[in-house]
């Protein structure tokens, strides 16, 4: 039984933190390929309290997560996307309080050469 409630307060004590970030998608312009979406990813998981980094090079967006404390700001995202070598198109932000912001465009991005008439960049 003491097992069982040390489980239970650790389930809720996880749900609780998780509930305490705030969730981003951040539209990226120049991923051409799964290579790129790792490096990327890498960086952003390497950056102290981002959780839950995933990349899709195909529609070009980034998730992650990062604790409401925190409060990212969109020029602290682009900045971080441009030192990897890429173009920020567009973020929105889904804050832990229920406000949703959002800035630039909010659509996903063919790598160019796939859906594109672009020219990749290798």
């Amino acid at each position: 039984m003491k097992t069982f409630i040390i489980w239970i307060i650790c389930v809720l004590g996880a749900w609780y933190v998780s509930a305490q970030a705030d969730r981003f998608t951040v539209y990226v312009e120049g991923l051409t390929c799964p290579m790129c979406a790792k490096g990327l990813e890498s960086k952003f998981n390497g950056l102290k309290g981002i959780s839950e980094v995933k990349v899709d090079y195909k529609t070009g967006k980034l998730v992650f997560s990062m604790p409401t404390k925190r409060q990212l700001q969109f020029s602290e995202i682009n900045s971080l996307v441009e030192k990897a070598g890429y173009t920020p198109k567009g973020a929105i932000v889904y804050r832990a309080n229920g406000q949703t912001e959002k800035w630039g465009e909010l659509k996903a991005i063919a790598p160019p050469g796939r859906f594109s008439s672009g020219k990749g960049q290798g």
